[in-house]
């Protein structure tokens, strides 16, 4: 099957989405002046997101999709479709 078109997709909060496991919670502590929060979603910017991120939705979620209809990069995705 031939690509014509191809669509992309920039899933900038989908970091967001992604739950993060109960024992990693504690190492995502940060302080504030009105108390010690942590995240319990995976943000942007530690150190491991972006890898997570693409892990999670590449291999979890597309893996069946994968280089045969859509490829991605970080959080953006590019779909073929004829």
């Amino acid at each position: 099957m031939n690509k014509r078109v191809f669509s992309t997709l920039d899933m900038t909060r989908g970091y967001w989405q992604a739950e993060i496991d109960e024992e990693s919670i504690p190492l995502t502590a940060f302080t504030t002046r009105q108390g010690i929060y942590e995240w319990t979603r995976v943000p942007m910017g530690i150190h491991k997101a972006a890898g997570f991120f693409q892990d999670l939705v590449q291999n979890h979620i597309l893996q069946d999709l994968m280089y045969q209809l859509c490829v991605m990069y970080i959080d953006d995705l590019c779909i073929g479709s004829s």
